[in-house]
């Protein structure tokens, strides 16, 4: 077999989507086996068997993985591109997320520390303080990631 030249940018864009989507998928396939294989051992090993069952199965999904990723940067390597893209995305949400969180906290602390003691908090202020950074930067990210899709898409 021999590495894909590929004639277009069309061609190696569609292979970059191709691989951003086998992560989740091979991925999904692999979790599933996985939580079948666990659950067969720990009724048919016991002992150090079955932490050498354990060992073996949950190394499984790392080995696949990166005999998926060499091979597709062996053959194909736009695909390989896209599966470790899938990759950041992965890790890049929840850190996002993660931080959208911390500033939803932080906005309520602020405003409950605005309320003077005594007064009656409303639940909507919470919940407009708490939600309100929570959406916007959902609603930020989800449009910067559209653009970005758009630009990505019709770049020649």
């Amino acid at each position: 077999m021999r590495r894909k030249v590929y004639a277009t940018n069309r061609e190696r864009k569609i292979d970059q989507l191709i691989g951003f989507v086998a992560f989740p998928l091979v991925n999904g396939v692999l979790w599933f086996v996985t939580n079948r294989l666990l659950a067969w051992a720990a009724v048919a090993c016991r002992g150090p068997d079955y932490d050498l069952a354990r060992a073996c199965i949950l190394l499984m999904p790392w080995i696949i993985n990166g005999i998926v990723i060499a091979l597709a940067f062996l053959f194909r390597p736009a695909i390989g591109d896209g599966y470790i893209a899938c990759i950041g995305v992965a890790l890049f949400i929840p850190l996002v997320l993660s931080i959208l969180f911390v500033a939803a906290c932080f906005s309520v602390g602020l405003i409950q520390g605005a309320i003077p003691r005594g007064m009656r908090y409303d639940t909507w202020v919470y919940r407009l303080t708490f939600c309100g950074p929570m959406l916007l930067g959902l609603l930020l990210l989800g449009l910067g990631f559209l653009a970005w899709a758009v630009r990505w898409w019709r770049r020649e």
